[in-house]
């Protein structure tokens, strides 16, 4: 009887072990992903006493949902493995406080940073407010307050990050070395992009050729106005095309510029017919419209 006794328990232990698990892992309520780089199995387990392998896989198979998953879901890359709690939400903080403030698909906050974590973990009873001074492009400073009424607990996190918006820039469709003539504008390619400093942007494809490139472009990048230096389109003394439109009437003809300038600039020049001084404005390589 007690071999018989000791078996049945050996079988009821065996039973209770596979239907609750090898091991557990107790997982918190809501999680908010600051930057999912380096994230540790710390950042998302509150409690466990399954070894580092499985940790490892389920943060892994955590970090593939966003918004709120049953925990077995999971239990198809762990099978015998006790998850809770049963509902699990797991978001990045960046669409958390987007929604917050209505940015909208136009804007991105980006570059979120904390100084000594990577994710907000709340438990059951946790609630989450955020405080953002204005919603301008550029650097942001913001304060997360974490508040438990159950427990009267509070606590206050910093996190800096980015707001960009979606604008249309000049993208570098190949890696591109400095340039002493002007940029070939076969070689770049308008495209969506992010940028917290749009008017930074370099964005006229048909003036990119009066300009040069100062340095190195990576495959990819957008064209900054830094990126780029103006030319030289007409030099003193160099005889240069000049035009003139009134009441629909067309002329033409050549002048000495006085001084050198670049697109845009507004130049004097002598004709070469009358002598005369002439006022115009830098259109292109070696054209300028005359002011009147």
């Amino acid at each position: 009887m007690k071999v018989r006794n000791i078996v049945s328990l050996l079988v009821l232990i065996y039973a209770a072990k596979s239907i609750a698990g090898d091991c557990y892992i107790l997982a918190w309520d809501k999680n908010y992903i600051i930057s999912r780089e380096s994230i540790t199995s710390s950042s998302l387990i509150k409690e466990t006493n399954c070894n580092n392998k499985i940790q490892v896989q389920f943060v892994k198979s955590l970090l593939d949902f966003e918004g709120s998953i049953q925990s077995n879901y999971l239990l198809d890359d762990l099978p015998n493995v006790d998850i809770s709690p049963k509902k699990i939400i797991i978001n990045s903080l960046s669409n958390l406080i987007s929604e917050r403030f209505s940015f909208g698909s136009n804007y991105k906050l980006d570059d979120l940073k904390a100084s000594t974590i990577k994710v907000i973990t709340l438990e059951q009873y946790d609630s989450i407010s955020i405080r953002l001074k204005n919603k301008d492009l550029g650097k942001k400073s913001i304060a997360i307050s974490i508040n438990n009424s159950l427990k009267a607990q509070n606590k206050k996190i910093w996190v800096t990050g980015t707001l960009k918006a979606r604008v249309k820039a000049l993208v570098a469709k190949t890696h591109l070395t400095t340039t002493y003539g002007g940029i070939d504008p076969s070689e770049f390619e308008k495209r969506l992009v992010y940028s917290a400093y749009p008017e930074r942007l370099f964005r006229n494809l048909a003036r990119i050729s009066h300009y040069r490139l100062n340095g190195p472009l990576s495959k990819g990048q957008a064209l900054k106005l830094s990126n780029a230096t103006a030319l030289a389109l007409v030099r003193s003394g160099t005889p240069v095309r000049i035009s003139l439109e009134k009441n629909g009437i067309q002329l033409s003809g050549k002048a000495i510029p006085m001084r050198m300038g670049k697109y845009g600039d507004i130049i004097q020049l002598r004709s070469i017919k009358s002598k005369k001084t002439l006022t115009g404005k830098v259109i292109d390589f070696n054209k300028v419209v005359i002011q009147l």
